[in-house]
């Protein structure tokens, strides 16, 4: 592939690729600065920003891939439809009693919020209960 600013032939790293090295992307981002381009889409002057663009605003670049794709479903191109990942509930058993339920949100533990209140009210319970054991028996 040859390189837009020197013409030199080089081996790109991507399949967009344009300058064989960052000096000349560089060289040519420098260059635009004085040139002048016509938009497309409304005809008028502007300067760009970088050498690539072709239109003066985003408004008129989005006016232009409007009317692209207009023409693409004239013609009878038809967009896949987007694929949605579905979440599927799981069955699952409760921590606290052991019954099985199906989880309403990813990751949930128990069948009910009493079922929650009661084990994590346990746990407390047996936290409390075993830093008071330690203490009674160092004294």
């Amino acid at each position: 592939m040859k390189c837009v600013y020197c013409g030199k032939e080089f081996e790109p790293n991507s399949n967009v690729q344009k300058y064989c090295s960052a000096e000349c992307r560089e060289k040519a981002y420098a260059t635009v600065e004085g040139k002048t381009k016509i938009c497309p889409c409304c005809g008028t002057e502007f300067k760009p920003r970088y050498p690539i663009q072709k239109y003066c605003s985003r408004q008129c670049g989005r006016r232009a891939g409007d009317a692209r794709e207009y023409e693409r479903r004239k013609n009878g191109y038809v967009p896949e439809p987007v694929k949605l990942i579905v979440w599927s509930p799981a069955r699952r058993k409760c921590l606290n009693c052991g019954a099985e339920f199906v989880e309403h949100f990813s990751g949930d533990k128990f069948c009910s919020d009493d079922c929650c209140w009661n084990y994590y009210r346990y746990e407390i319970k047996l936290a409390i209960y075993k830093v008071l054991k330690d203490k009674l028996l160092c004294k």
